[in-house]
């Protein structure tokens, strides 16, 4: 639904007014609101129904734009068309992609704990404890998009994965990986207990297995723990085992979404075959 732009200050275009500013100062968007920017992302937007409220595009993407509407059978998505340097007026940065849109976050932020983490069957969930950095978070759902994470777990203090650039470092996975904001010790006693889940908690210290000794259990929760801190005492004391990535001598630690995703490939493709039954507690405790 094509609505050519000729006045900035229509009210429709709120969304989208002065968003470098309204990032700067901690209001990335209006209150239930988030912003995906690119082609690619606003694809991952239009695959889930209803996530997008309308989309801004310069004159130059408005055929692209079109295909993605008709290919998700969302033709009804309100297309506001300026050309290039007036969009970059009104946004306030430079849009190299050429398009971005306003999405509905009560969409995303709706799913239950058994969306993310089943109650039977084999299962992988991915927890991030207190990591801060926007391009973190995008970077661990990308990881749990590649290896098949179920879900993801966010703790508190974990920067917010609706933010335009946490989407733009996730690749847009972030809007397809399911996850849910949780008392993350409280939500790992509960899996652990009610529904037969292990929880590996990764860190980078003595005491802690080494990754290619864990085997994969059939419900499995990996937690990856804040970039300077690392996982908290309160959730440490939910895991079963502690594991560490062995590297060079001298070598202390890998970012946080790396760490993690050479943890889910072990579980998914390497030695952490699956394991049938339910996880033995008393072995994996004598592994701690």
């Amino acid at each position: 639904m094509r609505i050519d732009i000729e006045n900035f200050d229509d009210p429709r275009l709120a969304d989208y007014r002065a968003l470098r500013d309204r990032e700067l100062i901690g209001d990335d968007g209006r209150s239930g609101t988030f912003i995906g920017e690119g082609l690619l992302v606003i694809e991952r937007m239009l695959a889930v129904r209803g996530a997008t409220r309308s989309i801004l595009a310069a004159e130059r993407r408005l055929a692209e734009i079109d295909a993605l509407l008709a290919r998700h059978g969302q033709p009804d998505v309100p297309v506001f068309v300026t050309p290039d340097h007036r969009v970059e007026a009104l946004t306030g940065f430079q849009m190299h992609r050429g398009a971005i849109a306003c999405g509905d976050r009560s969409v995303l932020q709706s799913r239950s704990l058994t969306e993310i983490a089943p109650t039977s069957g084999p299962a992988l969930v991915l927890a991030a404890d207190g990591v801060g950095d926007r391009d973190n978070i995008g970077a661990i759902f990308r990881d749990g998009a590649a290896f098949g994470a179920h879900g993801v777990l966010l703790g508190q203090h974990c920067h917010d994965p609706l933010y335009r650039k946490s989407i733009r470092s996730s690749m847009g996975y972030t809007l397809s990986v399911p996850f849910l904001h949780c008392v993350l010790p409280s939500t790992l006693r509960m899996l652990r207990r009610d529904h037969g889940y292990s929880v590996l908690g990764t860190v980078c210290r003595p005491g802690a297995r080494s990754l290619p000794s864990i085997r994969r259990t059939e419900r499995m929760v990996v937690v990856v723990g804040n970039e300077f801190r690392g996982i908290s005492p309160e959730v440490e004391a939910e895991c079963d085992q502690l594991a560490f990535i062995p590297m060079r001598a001298g070598i202390d630690s890998l970012n946080v979404s790396v760490a993690g995703a050479v943890t889910l490939f072990h579980l998914a493709h390497g030695k952490g075959d699956l394991v049938d039954g339910k996880p033995d507690r008393a072995r994996l405790n004598r592994g701690r």
